[in-house]
């Protein structure tokens, strides 16, 4: 299937909702080579705008989850760098300002990069009534 079609099929599913993308980039880059940029930041940032560009939601979220909360009790919204892969390093060291306050389970919002979509930015709690997943 062409990357086109799974556009497509998660505009369709997503239809202008909000949308948590938990991914392994490699996977998808190994299918779809033609996301890839001659560096891994290029690659990165094509693979953010593209998803971007391509899927229809109201907010496009990366987790950037740091578990360093846990030990230190100290949460650092601009340098606390995700851990859980390399998208998840990527989108919280370049778009920290796009990053929910919540400690260990962060969020990156990349639309919110091409466009003023700050809704759930500025949550601070990670479950339950009132959290970043209460939508």
């Amino acid at each position: 299937m062409s990357l086109d079609h799974h556009f497509n099929e998660i505009s369709n599913y997503v239809n202008g909702k909000n949308l948590i993308l938990h991914t392994d980039i490699g996977v998808i880059l190994n299918k779809y080579p033609e996301l890839q940029r001659n560096t891994k930041k290029k690659t990165l940032k094509n693979f953010c705008k593209t998803i971007v560009e391509n899927i229809n939601a109201k907010s496009i979220f990366i987790p950037s989850f740091n578990y360093e909360f846990i030990k230190s009790n100290i949460y650092d919204v601009e340098n606390d760098i995700g851990q859980i892969g390399s998208l998840s390093e990527f989108v919280s060291k370049e778009y920290s300002e796009q990053r929910t306050k919540v400690p260990v389970f962060s969020h990156v919002d990349i639309k919110s990069i091409y466009s003023d979509n700050n809704i759930i930015k500025d949550k601070i709690k990670a479950f339950g009534k009132g959290s970043f997943y209460d939508w």
